[in-house]
């Protein structure tokens, strides 16, 4: 599910240039949505081991990520709402926590990592708070469908591709018998852009579409008014020529506001914003 425990079937990842290695490279940015949960639902006789299957590059938000529940309504919209104050449990992990655990020699796409939970008898409802944990990594080459690493930008995740509509395997098992699989497919974004741009994100990293952005001039002219796709992303038509000069990229809903330098080498401008 999103944030708001309502489930989706699939996410975007979106990849922006990445300004350190520009051009040729883009950074993976965002997802959509911008944070997960992963609800499952569990019935035993008595005690009993519970593992959580989690697939590789997903990582925990927060510190108590894991939350048991002895009982949850379904709503329209096929949105979760927990019922009772519910357990929340330490269950983190990262990236580097991941093993080879398929066997291939390396540690990435394919690999899982296991959280066990100890059942103790009758229903539970648990939701894990998870996130992408390759948001943030520079260094991809591709700008069509797929995202390959550039080991030499950065060498941590040599051999690791980001594959668009690659299938990611979350996994419930109980005292060692599967219970459930689910299937979740990413599908990869790429924004090109000519002059100016950037992310118009929520507090929880979720993408906010629909929201206007300002490009002005050094003496505070309107230049251009840009609006956020689906993905939270704003581009400009606006391509600076000549000597560097200084613009303003300005958040109309929150007023927050980001000087960048164009001109010469610089050809690119980009200002992230939270609303």
């Amino acid at each position: 599910t999103d944030s708001d425990l309502c489930m989706v079937d699939a996410f975007d990842l979106v990849f922006t240039p990445d300004m350190q290695n520009w051009p040729g490279h883009f950074k993976l940015s965002a997802s959509n949505p911008g944070q997960f949960f992963w609800n499952t639902f569990v019935r035993t006789a008595g005690e009993a081991t519970i593992e959580l299957e989690i697939p590789y590059p997903f990582v925990t938000q927060g510190a108590m990520p894991l939350h048991a529940y002895s009982g949850v309504d379904v709503g329209d919209g096929d949105c979760f709402t927990p019922i009772g104050d519910g357990e929340a449990f330490p269950a983190t992990f990262g990236l580097d926590d991941y093993t080879d655990s398929n066997g291939d020699g390396s540690i990435g796409y394919g690999d899982v990592h296991v959280v066990s939970v100890s059942g103790t008898g009758g229903f539970q409802y648990l939701n894990l708070h998870v996130d992408y944990g390759l948001k943030g990594a520079r260094g991809w080459t591709g700008g069509a469908a797929d995202a390959f690493n550039d080991p030499e930008l950065n060498p941590d995740l040599a051999g690791v591709n980001v594959i668009d509509e690659s299938d990611h395997g979350f996994r419930l098992e109980v005292d060692g018998d599967e219970l459930s699989r689910v299937l979740v497919a990413n599908h990869n974004e790429f924004k090109n852009v000519k002059g100016f741009g950037g992310l118009v994100l929520s507090a929880d990293g979720s993408p906010v579409p629909i929201a206007e952005v300002e490009l002005r001039d050094a003496v505070g002219d309107l230049v251009e008014t840009m609006t956020t796709d689906a993905h939270g992303w704003y581009l400009s038509e606006y391509r600076h020529k000549g000597k560097e000069a200084d613009y303003t990229l300005l958040l109309v809903s929150t007023g927050e506001s980001n000087v960048v330098t164009v001109g010469r080498g610089i050809h690119y401008g980009e200002a992230n914003f939270v609303a």
